[in-house]
Formats: C-alpha cells, structure tokens, sequence
C-alpha cells in the first residue's frame, strides 16, 4: 500500500515536471542560484546590472511591464522578480 503511494507521487513529480514550459524551469533553476530571490535591488543595482544610466534606469521603472516596488520615495524590485522580467525582455529580442 505504501510502494503504491510512493510510486503515485514520483509519477506525479515527473508528470509535473514534464508539463513545466521552459520559462517556468530557468525561474526555478534561477531560484536554485540565487541566495534570496526575494532580496530588494536598488535603481543603483538596475544601473550596475543593465550598464545604463540613472536616468535610463528611473525609466526602466517607471515601466508599465516593470515589477517595481514603491514605498515612499525608494523604488526597488525583488530579485526573482526583476529575473523573471528580464527573461521576458530576452524572449522578445529572440522572437523578433
């Protein structure tokens, strides 16, 4: 009875995983390297990261697409949060 129920779960792991698009497995292979996904980046980080300006940068948050956080005057964005964004800019620059 046990066997039964352990080998229903591995399938469903595998079935689970088999059903996974490749965006929704690079997140999760990102979340496996990254210390806290869930750290805050600064505009200063966007800046470093993306090697634009301030300017560009403040732009970039003020995106529609964006998943910028706003609490007070500081503007920041998780890190899972800005990865997962940043994939989906790759994604349209390949489908062009």
């Amino acid at each position: 009875m046990i066997e039964t129920k352990i080998d229903n779960i591995e399938n469903n792991i595998i079935d689970t995983e088999e059903k996974l698009n490749n965006e929704q497995f690079m997140i999760i292979e990102a979340m496996k390297k990254v210390k806290d996904p869930f750290k805050s980046l600064t505009v200063e980080d966007i800046m470093k990261d993306l090697k634009v300006g301030q300017v560009t940068a403040y732009e970039i948050f003020k995106r529609a697409d964006f998943p910028a956080i706003t609490v007070g005057k500081t503007k920041t964005v998780t890190t899972l949060a800005y990865l997962m964004w940043k994939m989906k800019q790759q994604e349209k620059v390949v489908k062009k």
